[in-house]
């Protein structure tokens, strides 16, 4: 399986999309209930911006598969991001937050950090503390491990207890 996930990764880096596609529909076909196919798969249609496809991937993760089951919740919390909603006219702030939703949609997770932590600092109660959430979401989903949550853990940490006012 890890090298059947690792040729539809290679045909996907090569730009070869289709075929990345139907190897990934023949390996959810022969293996339908693995977490790691179904996960390959969520973010694979995530990458591709077809978000309700990777949601129904991802609410077929069993729980009993403890660390997939966790990435496939953070993950289904990412996609909740692109699908907020502004009623009436847009602000700047709503715009900004946007972005940042874009860029986690398209894998830019440290601009779209930046951003989120830009938000919490200017704004904290901006959507109902909404920016810390988006970036606790997206630390979920990177894992405690990683370089950008550890930094960004930091920065959120000295932005919401050691900035001044």
């Amino acid at each position: 399986l890890d090298r059947a996930l690792t040729a539809v990764q290679l045909l996907r880096e090569k730009g070869e999309t289709e075929a990345a596609q139907t190897a990934l529909e023949d390996l959810l076909k022969e293996y339908p209930l693995r977490p790691e196919i179904l996960l390959a798969a969520a973010e694979f249609y995530q990458q591709d911006q077809q978000w309700e496809t990777a949601k129904h991937l991802l609410d077929q993760v069993d729980s009993k598969h403890t660390a997939f089951y966790q990435k496939a919740s953070a993950l289904k919390g990412l996609l909740d991001l692109q699908s907020i909603v502004f009623e009436g006219e847009p602000t700047d702030r709503d715009r900004q937050f946007q972005t940042g939703c874009d860029c986690v949609m398209t894998q830019q997770y440290e601009q779209a950090l930046d951003i989120f932590l830009e938000i919490v600092g200017n704004d904290r109660k901006y959507r109902n503390d909404g920016a810390r959430k988006a970036m606790i979401t997206l630390f979920d989903f990177l894992g405690d491990d990683h370089d950008l949550t550890r930094t960004y853990r930091k920065k959120l940490t000295r932005m919401l207890y050691w900035a001044p006012g």
